[in-house]
C-alpha cells in the first residue's frame, strides 16, 4: 500500500518525483501538499483503492496528516 500511495505522489506532483518519500512523512510540511494538492491527492487516492471519503464522519485532517495515517485508514476501510 505504501508503495502504491508513494507512486501517487511521485507521478501527480512534479516536485515530488525526485523526492524521498516516507512513512513519516507529513503530507503538508514535508511534501509541501496545499489545500489544492490535498484535495487532488484525495481523489486520486478515492480512485485508486475505490473508497469515498466521508467529511462528515471522516477527520479528513487527521487522515492527511502522514502517510502512516492515510495507511491506517485505508487499511481499516478495508476490513469493513
Amino acid at each position: 500500500m505504501f508503495e502504491k500511495i508513494k507512486n501517487i505522489l511521485k507521478e501527480n506532483f512534479i516536485w515530488l518525483k525526485n523526492s524521498n518519500i516516507s512513512l513519516d512523512s507529513k503530507l503538508r510540511d514535508d511534501l509541501n501538499l496545499d489545500s489544492v494538492s490535498l484535495i487532488n491527492f484525495q481523489i486520486l487516492i478515492e480512485d485508486e483503492f475505490d473508497i469515498r471519503f466521508n467529511p462528515i464522519e471522516d477527520n479528513i485532517t487527521e487522515i492527511f496528516d502522514d502517510i502512516t495515517s492515510l495507511i491506517n485508514y485505508l487499511e481499516r476501510k478495508k476490513d469493513v
